[in-house]
């Protein structure tokens, strides 16, 4: 089975879905990242927790959905 992971890696969230072949969706999960807003308007993010965000959203996206 063809399987097709997503991730959208926005300012305040990670996102990741799963779907098949045929565009159903599969796994889905959501997580918050901290930004840190500057003077300014800059805004800073630690690659760390984004990194962490992606991983920990793919292994939630594969637990069982209810």
């Amino acid at each position: 089975m063809t399987t097709v992971l997503a991730i959208d890696q926005g300012t305040s969230g990670t996102k990741a879905v799963v779907t098949d072949g045929e565009g159903r969706v599969l796994g889905l999960a959501e997580l918050p990242v901290r930004p840190v807003y500057l003077p300014g308007g800059g805004v800073e993010q630690d690659p760390g927790e984004l990194l962490d965000s992606v991983l920990e959203a793919k292994r939630a996206e594969n637990q069982p959905r209810n």
